[in-house]
Protein backbone atom coordinates (compact mmCIF):
# COMPACT_ATOMS: atom_id res chain seq x y z
CA UNK A 1 0.00 0.00 0.00
CA UNK A 2 2.83 2.76 0.99
CA UNK A 3 4.61 1.80 -2.50
CA UNK A 4 1.13 2.69 -4.61
CA UNK A 5 2.80 6.29 -5.91
CA UNK A 6 -1.37 7.00 -6.84
CA UNK A 7 -2.29 6.53 -3.59
CA UNK A 8 -0.12 8.28 -1.55
CA UNK A 9 -0.34 11.23 -4.45
CA UNK A 10 -3.95 11.10 -3.02
CA UNK A 11 -3.05 11.02 0.84
CA UNK A 12 -0.63 14.17 -0.04
CA UNK A 13 -2.97 15.76 -1.87
CA UNK A 14 -6.27 15.43 0.29
CA UNK A 15 -3.92 16.15 3.01
CA UNK A 16 -3.04 19.67 1.88
CA UNK A 17 -6.78 20.22 0.58
CA UNK A 18 -7.95 19.34 3.97
CA UNK A 19 -5.32 21.84 5.79
CA UNK A 20 -6.69 24.51 3.84
CA UNK A 21 -10.11 23.96 4.91
CA UNK A 22 -8.58 23.36 8.78
CA UNK A 23 -6.93 26.84 7.80
CA UNK A 24 -9.48 29.16 5.79
CA UNK A 25 -12.09 27.95 9.19
CA UNK A 26 -10.07 29.64 11.96
CA UNK A 27 -9.42 32.47 9.46
CA UNK A 28 -12.44 33.38 8.97
CA UNK A 29 -13.90 33.09 12.35
CA UNK A 30 -10.86 35.59 13.12
CA UNK A 31 -11.46 37.39 9.88
CA UNK A 32 -15.71 37.79 11.70
CA UNK A 33 -14.15 38.57 15.46
CA UNK A 34 -11.49 41.27 14.29
CA UNK A 35 -14.49 43.28 11.88
CA UNK A 36 -17.20 43.17 13.88
CA UNK A 37 -16.40 41.70 17.75
CA UNK A 38 -19.94 39.85 17.17
CA UNK A 39 -20.80 36.51 18.44
CA UNK A 40 -23.48 36.20 16.21
CA UNK A 41 -21.36 37.16 12.93
CA UNK A 42 -18.71 34.74 14.06
CA UNK A 43 -21.65 31.68 14.50
CA UNK A 44 -22.88 33.12 11.01
CA UNK A 45 -19.86 32.84 8.51
CA UNK A 46 -19.31 29.41 10.33
CA UNK A 47 -22.59 28.55 9.47
CA UNK A 48 -21.78 29.37 6.06
CA UNK A 49 -19.24 26.73 5.72
CA UNK A 50 -21.70 23.90 6.21
CA UNK A 51 -24.82 25.63 4.83
CA UNK A 52 -23.96 24.02 1.13
CA UNK A 53 -22.72 20.20 1.79
CA UNK A 54 -26.47 20.38 3.89
CA UNK A 55 -27.75 21.89 0.76
CA UNK A 56 -25.95 19.85 -1.89
CA UNK A 57 -24.22 17.23 -0.72
CA UNK A 58 -26.39 14.56 -2.24
CA UNK A 59 -26.09 16.05 -5.66
CA UNK A 60 -22.57 16.47 -5.12
CA UNK A 61 -22.28 12.59 -4.80
CA UNK A 62 -24.02 12.09 -7.85
CA UNK A 63 -22.61 15.07 -9.75
CA UNK A 64 -18.78 13.54 -9.34
CA UNK A 65 -20.23 9.92 -10.02
CA UNK A 66 -20.19 11.62 -13.46
CA UNK A 67 -17.25 13.42 -13.97
CA UNK A 68 -13.77 12.32 -13.86
CA UNK A 69 -12.99 12.70 -10.34
CA UNK A 70 -9.22 13.75 -10.34
CA UNK A 71 -10.42 16.50 -12.50
CA UNK A 72 -13.27 17.39 -9.84
CA UNK A 73 -10.97 17.75 -7.36
CA UNK A 74 -7.89 20.04 -9.36
CA UNK A 75 -10.76 22.02 -10.13
CA UNK A 76 -12.03 22.14 -6.76
CA UNK A 77 -8.68 23.13 -5.23
CA UNK A 78 -7.85 25.98 -7.82
CA UNK A 79 -11.45 27.70 -6.96
CA UNK A 80 -10.88 27.26 -3.14
CA UNK A 81 -7.25 28.80 -3.87
CA UNK A 82 -9.04 31.88 -5.81
CA UNK A 83 -11.26 32.29 -3.20
CA UNK A 84 -8.96 32.61 -0.68
CA UNK A 85 -7.06 35.54 -2.20
CA UNK A 86 -10.74 36.79 -2.57
CA UNK A 87 -10.39 38.77 0.96
CA UNK A 88 -7.31 40.30 0.92
CA UNK A 89 -8.20 41.07 -2.23
CA UNK A 90 -11.10 43.14 -1.21
CA UNK A 91 -9.48 44.44 1.69
CA UNK A 92 -6.87 45.73 -0.78
CA UNK A 93 -9.59 47.46 -3.03
CA UNK A 94 -11.12 49.28 0.29
CA UNK A 95 -13.58 47.20 1.34
CA UNK A 96 -13.76 46.57 5.29
CA UNK A 97 -16.85 44.35 5.53
CA UNK A 98 -17.61 40.82 5.62
CA UNK A 99 -19.26 40.28 3.23
CA UNK A 100 -16.38 38.80 1.29
CA UNK A 101 -15.39 36.53 3.93
CA UNK A 102 -19.09 35.26 3.89
CA UNK A 103 -18.79 34.74 -0.15
CA UNK A 104 -15.80 32.84 0.50
CA UNK A 105 -16.99 30.67 3.02
CA UNK A 106 -19.98 29.45 0.92
CA UNK A 107 -17.85 29.01 -1.96
CA UNK A 108 -15.12 27.00 -0.52
CA UNK A 109 -17.94 24.64 1.21
CA UNK A 110 -19.47 24.39 -2.21
CA UNK A 111 -16.27 23.33 -3.66
CA UNK A 112 -14.95 21.04 -0.81
CA UNK A 113 -18.60 19.33 -0.85
CA UNK A 114 -17.43 18.05 -5.08
CA UNK A 115 -13.74 17.22 -3.26
CA UNK A 116 -14.56 14.93 -0.94
CA UNK A 117 -16.65 12.66 -2.66
CA UNK A 118 -14.23 12.69 -5.69
CA UNK A 119 -11.83 11.63 -3.20
CA UNK A 120 -13.48 9.02 -1.49
CA UNK A 121 -14.95 7.70 -4.79
CA UNK A 122 -11.09 7.44 -6.25
CA UNK A 123 -10.02 5.29 -4.10
CA UNK A 124 -11.43 1.96 -5.17
CA UNK A 125 -10.46 3.19 -8.84
CA UNK A 126 -6.93 3.52 -7.58
CA UNK A 127 -6.84 0.52 -5.39
CA UNK A 128 -8.18 -3.00 -6.09
CA UNK A 129 -8.80 -6.16 -3.46
CA UNK A 130 -8.05 -6.15 0.51
CA UNK A 131 -6.26 -3.37 0.06
CA UNK A 132 -8.54 -1.34 -0.19
CA UNK A 133 -9.52 -1.22 3.82
CA UNK A 134 -5.71 0.30 4.22
CA UNK A 135 -6.08 2.72 1.48
CA UNK A 136 -9.21 3.91 2.81
CA UNK A 137 -7.37 3.85 6.21
CA UNK A 138 -4.53 6.20 4.76
CA UNK A 139 -6.83 8.75 3.23
CA UNK A 140 -8.77 9.41 6.39
CA UNK A 141 -5.80 9.44 8.89
CA UNK A 142 -4.59 12.21 6.46
CA UNK A 143 -7.67 14.22 6.88
CA UNK A 144 -7.83 13.89 10.69
CA UNK A 145 -4.60 14.71 10.94
CA UNK A 146 -4.66 17.84 8.37
CA UNK A 147 -7.76 19.12 10.48
CA UNK A 148 -5.81 18.71 13.89
CA UNK A 149 -2.97 20.45 12.18
CA UNK A 150 -4.95 23.40 10.42
CA UNK A 151 -5.34 25.59 13.30
CA UNK A 152 -1.96 26.32 13.68
CA UNK A 153 -1.29 27.47 10.00
CA UNK A 154 -3.81 30.72 10.08
CA UNK A 155 -1.80 31.86 14.12
CA UNK A 156 1.74 31.41 12.67
CA UNK A 157 0.90 33.55 10.07
CA UNK A 158 -1.31 36.30 11.57
CA UNK A 159 1.81 38.04 13.24
CA UNK A 160 3.85 38.82 9.84
CA UNK A 161 0.99 39.09 7.46
CA UNK A 162 -1.75 40.38 9.73
CA UNK A 163 -5.21 39.20 9.80
CA UNK A 164 -6.23 39.40 6.20
CA UNK A 165 -2.95 38.76 4.12
CA UNK A 166 -2.97 35.39 6.37
CA UNK A 167 -5.27 34.23 4.19
CA UNK A 168 -2.47 33.88 1.06
CA UNK A 169 -1.54 30.79 3.53
CA UNK A 170 -4.81 28.84 2.92
CA UNK A 171 -4.37 30.12 -0.62
CA UNK A 172 -0.94 28.49 -1.35
CA UNK A 173 -1.93 25.60 0.27
CA UNK A 174 -5.14 24.71 -2.03
CA UNK A 175 -2.02 25.49 -4.74
CA UNK A 176 -0.08 22.44 -3.53
CA UNK A 177 -3.02 20.41 -3.32
CA UNK A 178 -3.87 21.33 -6.77
CA UNK A 179 0.54 20.74 -7.88
CA UNK A 180 0.26 17.57 -6.09
CA UNK A 181 -3.00 16.06 -7.91
CA UNK A 182 -1.72 16.81 -11.04
CA UNK A 183 0.52 14.46 -10.31
CA UNK A 184 -2.22 11.52 -10.47
CA UNK A 185 -2.24 9.13 -12.57
CA UNK A 186 -5.43 7.08 -13.27
CA UNK A 187 -5.23 3.49 -14.50
CA UNK A 188 -6.82 2.44 -17.93
CA UNK A 189 -9.64 0.83 -18.45
CA UNK A 190 -12.95 0.55 -16.58
CA UNK A 191 -14.45 1.67 -13.32
CA UNK A 192 -14.13 -1.36 -11.27
CA UNK A 193 -17.51 -3.00 -10.48
CA UNK A 194 -19.02 -1.57 -6.60
CA UNK A 195 -18.06 -4.14 -4.21
CA UNK A 196 -15.90 -6.62 -6.23
CA UNK A 197 -12.88 -7.21 -5.91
Amino acid sequence: MFRDRNLLILAAGQFASRLGDASFHLALIWLAKELTGSKRAMGLVAMLEYLPILLFGALAGVLVDRLDRRRVMLAASLVRAGLMLLVPLAFLAGYRGLVAGAFAAFGLALATSLFTPARDALVPQLVVGADRVGANALVQVSDQFAWLLGPLVYPLLVPWLGFTWAFLGPAVIFLASWLILRRLRMPAGPLPAAGRD
